[in-house]
């Protein structure tokens, strides 16, 4: 799977209370509770800092960890909620 790196700079570049809300929905879509959901998003400003200036391969890390598939889909639902623009 290719990191799209625009996508994720994009994704980063939302305001802080948007991007707290796209963790939680991470959270939910890799089958976390509602607790973890809460609890993740209190990092969120740690999370997006990390996610702006991640290489491609702590990227490529994550993709392996999670799965190919399902970190399309999270990415994908990521661009929808944070106002992907084409």
């Amino acid at each position: 799977m290719e990191i799209d790196k625009d996508k994720i700079r994009k994704i980063s570049s939302v305001d802080d209370k948007t991007f707290a809300e796209l963790i939680k929905a991470v959270v939910r879509a890799a089958g976390g509770s509602e607790a973890q959901a809460q609890a993740a998003s209190l990092n969120a400003p740690k999370i997006k800092a990390k996610m702006a200036t991640a290489s491609d391969s702590e990227l490529n890390s994550i993709v392996r960890l999670v799965g190919e598939k399902r970190a399309a889909e999270i990415l994908g639902s990521l661009g929808e909620k944070g106002g992907k623009n084409g």
